[in-house]
């Protein structure tokens, strides 16, 4: 009997101490735990709360411990997720509340901005006009317009249905293939459409056509500017072959040939036709003096001197000397013998035609 009591206090020695352990363990994880945190809105706003029917808003908002967002009262539902801190721009057609709603572990709030719509004027279209009125087939024209409290706009007449919706208000390119009357209606809020034409007439396309295509000059020496100059009509497209690309249809541009060249003038036309036209660039080399001699540099009074030269590409060459004398119409190569009085110095000139290109002097002392 007594073995038996003592084994029961055993058995309840060890139940305490489990019991006490336990409880020890829940209240350490009672103390680890948090809650979960509210949504917080710290703003949501509108960039204005009072416009005219037809004007856009931007909605902002910032929020904190939230894991999506949503708005209620959207004119569509956005295609993608909101962010949990952003914008978006909306175009109330009415007086709208706007309720941005915080949702997240912690619970779900909500904020709401009012944009007041006032109903706005009759619609009107202030301009609808043309880059151009007459084209020829193959070049393009743009469009554009401006319009005052209209919901939405349509251009009838375009070549193919633009693929997002018209601005209100702005540009559009076009490529008539013949002459279109293109319409524009403006619808308003209140369901009234106007409208307003522009004719855009289209010619049948020309062969292109090389007026002109000159240099100047035609003759040069290495590396000296030449002006390529043209004129061309009825083409799309105009090049130098090899050179350029893009060139307007008059122009000039100037380049620098190391080498007798032939430049080519391609335009493209509109109708599929290619023509061409040629000049050539003659590069000449320039004359040089390869050597100016005398058969003596220091002489006495009246005697007897050889100077001798040659020359390389050089028309004609011509002696002067520094007092005056000349000696014009010498050969290219040759030389001349001379019986100096007193101190002088002789320069060769080498001519190309009229011009002179190179020049080397000699000086004969007299004692």
């Amino acid at each position: 009997m007594k073995r038996s009591f003592k084994n029961t206090l055993k058995i309840g020695f060890v139940i305490a101490c489990i019991m006490t352990l336990f409880c020890a363990n829940i209240g350490a994880a009672s103390a680890a735990y948090e809650p979960p945190k509210m949504p917080r809105v710290f703003s949501f706003k509108a960039s204005s709360t009072n416009v005219t029917m037809g004007e856009t808003v931007v909605l902002s908002w910032i929020t904190a411990n939230a894991t999506s967002v949503e708005i209620i009262g959207l004119e569509k539902t956005p295609e993608e997720a909101l962010p949990l801190i952003g914008s978006i721009e909306v175009w109330p057609l009415a007086s709208t509340s706007y309720v941005l709603i915080a949702k997240g572990p912690g619970g779900v709030v909500s904020q709401t901005v009012t944009v007041n719509v006032e109903a706005s004027g009759d619609v009107e279209i202030e301009y609808f006009k043309a880059s151009s009125s007459n084209i020829l087939l193959g070049e393009t024209v743009t469009l554009s317009w401006k319009t005052c409290c209209a919901k939405s706009i349509k251009i009838i007449g375009l070549e193919k249905e633009p693929e997002e919706t018209l601005p209100l208000s702005g540009t559009l390119e076009v490529f008539p293939m013949a002459t279109t009357t293109y319409i524009l209606q403006a619808i308003g809020f209140n369901g009234e459409m106007v409208t307003k034409t522009v004719t855009v007439n289209v010619n049948q396309a020309k062969p292109a056509e090389i007026k002109y295509f000159t240099a100047s000059p035609e003759e040069c020496y290495e590396g000296e500017d030449v002006t390529l100059s043209w004129s061309v009509e009825n083409a799309k497209a105009i090049a130098i072959r090899d050179l350029k690309t893009g060139l307007a249809a008059t122009d000039s541009i100037v380049v620098n040939p190391t080498s007798t060249t032939t430049y080519v003038l391609e335009a493209y036309g509109y109708d599929g036709s290619h023509v061409t036209a040629e000049v050539t660039v003659n590069v000449k080399e320039k004359p040089v003096i390869t050597s100016f001699t005398a058969s003596a540099t220091e002489v006495s009074k009246g005697q007897l001197v050889t100077l001798k030269w040659t020359t390389e590409n050089a028309t004609k060459c011509e002696i002067v000397t520094n007092d005056g004398l000349v000696l014009p119409n010498r050969p290219a190569n040759g030389q001349i013998s001379i019986t100096p009085n007193h101190t002088r110095t002789f320069t060769l000139k080498a001519y190309d035609g009229d011009t002179v290109i190179a020049e080397q002097s000699i000086t004969i002392t007299v004692k």
